[in-house]
Parts: C-alpha cells; structure tokens; sequence
C-alpha cells in the first residue's frame, strides 16, 4: 500500500520545533506527531524515517527516535517490514480503544469514590469551572486542557498506578479526536460526573462515564469519517 511523504505531510510542523523550550525536546516532538497522526495530517500507512525527521525538523536523530519509540508505545506508530508508519486507525480500532477507555474510566470512578478528599473535591469542582469559563469565552484549547486535567486527576485519585499509567497514554489520543467536539453537552456530562464524584455516587459516576464515552466515540468516528465537528456537535 502506498503512504504519504513525510516531508510534505510534517512541513508545516517544522515551524513548531523551533523555539520550544522547558520541556525535554524529545516529549515536545512526541506532542507535535501525535497531533499530527490523531488529526489525519499524517496519513495512515505514512512512513516515519528517523533521518528524513530529524532533516525536516532540524533537530539531532536521538529526540525523534526516543519520540518515535515513546508514540509505537502508545500504538499511534507500528513497526512494519517498511519501518516505521503512522497506524491505520480505523473504526474498529476506535471502537475497541473506547471499550477499554470506558472500562478504564468506569473503575478510576468507583476507586475514586471511596478515596476522595474534600481538597480533591475542589480540585475537580475547579476544572470544571474552568471548563465552564472558557467554552463561554470561545477558548477551545483552554476548553480542552481543563477537560483532559479533570480526567487526569480522576485517574490519579483512583490511587491505580496501572489505570494512570493507561489511561496517560489512552486519554490524550481520544481526547485529541474529540477536540472538535466541544459544547454544552459534553459541559454538563463532566459537570453531572464531578457531581455524582462528590456525592459519593459511584454507580452514578459509572452511568455518566458512560453516556460521556458513547459520546465522545461517535464524535471521534465523526472525525475518521472526515465530518467537521461543530461545537456542541
């Protein structure tokens, strides 16, 4: 099967390496082709060459075989008998993603009912205030940090190391797909979750879990699909 040139499908990406700073190099590129991939700039099937990579963003081979080795773990990039290449994600695989994200988010939930502090209570209260502020202000990638902050700190107060661990790598690919779908709905899904969390309602978190889930798979099929998502769609 044929792929997509990597130089013409990362050039607008080169930009972004320059000047990155803080962050080790080789989690920043991670971020840049993982955006790629999960938004489609990357092709299914694209070639990932460590030197053409290295070349195009004008960086040394070493960060982008450890960005490369760190996106095969999280299964965006395989190696096949040409090398590496960016996964076919189809709706199957979607599908079978979302089922272990929704097995996943479901147990963080119930763990997570029985351990919750009152400062943690605030912690989760204030991501969803924060979601809230920036839907009405119309800043979706704000809009997003807080929604992938909620979940992160719903995984971490489950006190699993292994549902963190999964759900770290997991979370960020769905939630990426989903983007787009940002809105009133998807708000109140995490505002009924916190509010089932503080309760102490662990079957009705588990509910909203998933309602949330069977949302955000058709939002992210939608994308696959090449539909554009509208906010609240």
């Amino acid at each position: 099967m044929g792929s997509t040139p990597v130089p013409a499908a990362l050039e607008e990406l080169a930009a972004g390496v320059r000047g990155l700073e803080r962050r080790p190099l080789k989690d920043q590129l991670a971020d840049l082709l993982r955006e790629a991939i999960v938004s489609g700039r990357l092709a299914p099937e694209t070639r990932l060459i460590e030197r053409e990579l290295s070349e195009l963003l004008g960086v040394s081979r070493l960060p982008v075989r450890d960005a490369l080795n760190q996106l095969e773990g999280e299964g965006l990039v395989v190696n096949a008998e040409a090398g590496r290449q960016v996964i076919n994600l189809d709706e199957a695989t979607l599908r079978e993603l979302y089922a272990f994200r929704e097995a996943l988010e479901s147990l963080a939930a119930r763990l997570a009912t029985g351990r919750l502090t009152p400062a943690q209570d605030a912690r989760l209260a204030a991501e969803v205030d924060g979601m809230r502020a920036t839907l009405a202000s119309g800043d979706l990638q704000g809009y997003a940090q807080h929604d992938l902050r909620l979940h992160e700190l719903l995984w971490r107060y489950s006190g699993n190391r292994f549902v963190q661990r999964e759900m770290r790598v997991l979370g960020r690919m769905v939630m990426l797909l989903a983007a787009g779908g940002a809105g009133e709905q998807v708000l109140s899904l995490h505002e009924r979750l916190v509010e089932r969390l503080l309760a102490r309602d662990a079957a009705g978190a588990e509910r909203v879990i998933a309602e949330h889930m069977a949302l955000s798979r058709e939002s992210c099929l939608r994308v696959l699909r090449g539909e554009r998502l509208t906010p609240g769609a």
